[in-house]
């Protein structure tokens, strides 16, 4: 594992991979990169790279036991009893686990794509803003960084939970040019997942 950088010093990361994925056939986190790794196996590799470690990813309680079996060393599982309660309540699960404070970013299992040098790049432009996307050509990105402001925030929103986009509107966030196209990437359909089996690199 990469020594984390300065700016990446008390950052953490929260995968979300407790949605159903009926539609894919098997559940994403298992869906493979063009590289042969799984999209988990990948997220988790490239943030580790960057010097964030463990990473925390949140499952329902189904697949959260299948990780127990298959752990890699630098993750940790948080379960989410309820995943119909949606992306909000997986953070908050997500976050529950974390222990210190710092700024966290929120990766979403059906967006494979990331990189050390964008992780590092959010990392040093969030400055004083609430939460920061990267954008490709006027389009938002992911992953998502939020502050310890606005983690804190959700981890304490009530129920019923709003959505999270909805949620961010309430806080001062920043639209960060990053020009590669592979952050605007979602996998949701098997069609879409053809086709980025074909992209290449």
């Amino acid at each position: 594992m990469s020594q984390p950088s300065s700016i990446l010093k008390n950052h953490h990361t929260i995968i979300l991979a407790a949605g159903h994925s009926s539609r894919m056939g098997v559940p994403k986190w298992k869906l493979s990169m063009p590289s042969g790794e799984t999209f988990l196996e990948y997220i988790v590799r490239e943030y580790s790279r960057a010097g964030i470690a463990p990473v925390v990813v949140v499952n329902d309680q189904q697949e959260g036991l299948l990780f127990q079996e298959m752990l890699p060393e630098n993750l940790q599982i948080a379960v989410n009893p309820h995943p119909e309660k949606g992306r909000m309540y997986s953070l908050q699960c997500g976050l529950g686990l974390i222990k210190d404070a710092g700024p966290c970013f929120v990766h979403n299992i059906d967006n494979p794509f990331v990189s050390s040098s964008l992780i590092e790049k959010m990392a040093g432009a969030l400055q004083g803003h609430d939460y920061l996307v990267p954008v490709c050509k006027d389009k938002g990105g992911h992953p998502l960084l939020i502050n310890e402001k606005v983690a804190t925030a959700v981890l304490n929103c009530p129920e019923p939970l709003p959505v999270l986009r909805d949620f961010l509107k309430n806080f001062n966030g920043y639209r960060m040019d990053f020009p590669d196209e592979r952050i605007l990437l979602n996998i949701n359909t098997p069609q879409a997942y053809r086709s980025f089996l074909s992209i290449p690199g």
